[in-house]
């Protein structure tokens, strides 16, 4: 069944998402969405070499074989926690992204397509992570 979620992750591995059209699980053979609110999920985009953070809108094919969970964690109340140990099907749709400028002020941006995503990202400077 697909789902429209929320991820949390870094630049890297949102051009591996876009690159292969799946999400692979962590360690704990787990993958956790936020099921309602991009911004629940921010944090865990906090990318330190683009200085930056992401969260990906996507659209995630979830076989009924796979063990699911509503939880919450740290930040984020209404967490779905996927059990699993193969990659799931997913389609990028959007990326919400927390800046900076210039004057070290916030910044909000959403890029749509994954193109546009994917250009996006491959035009920010790398920084060396502190």
């Amino acid at each position: 069944m697909a789902e429209i979620l929320f991820h949390g992750t870094r630049g890297d591995r949102v051009l591996s998402i876009i690159e292969t059209g799946v999400l692979r699980p962590g360690a704990d053979q787990a993958i956790y969405f936020s099921r309602f609110e991009w911004s629940d999920v921010l944090s865990y985009g906090a990318d330190a070499t683009r200085r930056a953070s992401f969260v990906l809108k996507l659209q995630v094919e979830i076989p009924n074989s796979v063990g699911r969970e509503l939880t919450s964690i740290r930040g984020t109340p209404s967490v779905l926690k996927v059990v699993t140990s193969a990659p799931l099907r997913a389609t990028v749709l959007e990326m919400y992204v927390r800046g900076f400028d210039v004057h070290q002020q916030f910044t909000f941006n959403t890029i749509v397509g994954a193109q546009a995503i994917k250009s996006f990202l491959q035009a920010m400077p790398l920084r060396a992570a502190q």
